[in-house]
């Protein structure tokens, strides 16, 4: 199986909010947020900071909530969704 980085992630979760594919979601991730420091600041590993991590930034038309921690956690919400 292969694992895919958070900054995939979240291009696989728009593109499913979009209902289209990853490499038709325009314009790309890295016009919002720089894909390689996204998942160099969430994915932890042995020698890292157990400390929980939490990015967010916009994307089209969505908030996207990135967590580190055991498990990355991404959140992704319209921009007028109410607060949860």
């Amino acid at each position: 199986m292969v694992s895919h980085g958070p900054s995939y992630r979240v291009i696989e979760a728009v593109a499913r909010k979009e209902d289209i594919s990853p490499s038709e979601l325009s314009p790309p991730l890295f016009s919002a947020v720089e894909p390689e420091a996204l998942d160099a600041l969430v994915q932890s590993d042995a020698d890292s900071d157990p400390e929980q991590i939490e990015v967010t930034f916009t994307y089209l038309d969505y908030v996207v909530q990135v967590q580190s921690g055991p498990t990355v956690s991404i959140s992704i919400q319209g921009k007028n969704a109410p607060e949860s």
